[in-house]
């Protein structure tokens, strides 16, 4: 039989370095929001492409997690699965308002680009927050909770398995 995980080993943290990744990537994209100039249509353009990005890193990782980390969850510690389930819905429900926002504010006139971007920087803000309460959840609740109760060999397939998952 395979020992017990050790939560001090990095190497079997489903979601440490992938969460600090996306974490960067929200920040960065937030930000270039926030200083994004209505007026000057390429950083608008490079906006956008820095969203699209972004989304896509989220996704899929949403779907890894679908594949891997739920039914792990839902062996292994059941009790978080309903939290975890209404976080993803919550956090995609926040993606989708952007990914609107952002087809409003690519097909916003010159000059009129003021309210949408504004409206896209708060919407990020929103989502980067939720998208942290999110992750701390995954990483302070779900991880321990899959450490208590998988074994090393356990955690290293479903590592694995999520490095395996399609880009």
């Amino acid at each position: 039989m395979s020992q017990t995980a050790d939560l001090a080993d990095p190497t079997l943290d489903l979601y440490h370095d992938v969460h600090k990744g996306l974490r960067a990537a929200l920040f960065a994209v937030t930000v270039r929001a926030g200083r994004t100039d209505p007026d000057d249509p390429v950083a608008v353009d490079t906006l956008l492409e820095e969203w699209r990005g972004v989304s896509r890193q989220l996704a899929v990782h949403h779907r890894a997690e679908d594949e891997v980390c739920a039914g792990l969850v839902a062996t292994h510690a059941p009790e978080l699965l309903d939290g975890l389930e209404a976080d993803h819905d919550t956090c995609d429900d926040l993606v989708g308002q952007i990914e609107r926002r952002c087809g409003a504010l690519g097909e916003a006139a010159p000059g009129q680009r003021f309210a949408p971007l504004r409206r896209l920087y708060l919407e990020l803000c929103m989502l980067t927050s939720r998208y942290l309460d999110h992750l701390a959840y995954e990483e302070d609740q779900v991880m321990p909770a899959l450490f208590a109760t998988m074994t090393v060999d356990q955690l290293r397939a479903a590592r694995d398995a999520l490095r395996d998952t399609p880009r």
